[in-house]
């Protein structure tokens, strides 16, 4: 898999999110890495509306 290219904070947030549904294997559960990923996007979402 290639590097992702990551200019904004946001966009970490959100590929951390895609990274932890798509792992086949983490410490959490799958209702946490579910949980994380959402709260993640959240962020990120929050962050694209109040970043200039």
């Amino acid at each position: 898999m290639p590097p992702l290219e990551i200019a904004t904070e946001a966009d970490h947030a959100a590929a951390l999110a895609a990274a932890l549904e798509s792992a086949d294997e983490t410490t959490l559960d799958p209702t946490d890495c579910r949980l994380a990923a959402n709260t993640l996007r959240h962020y990120a979402a929050l962050l694209d509306n109040v970043t200039p």
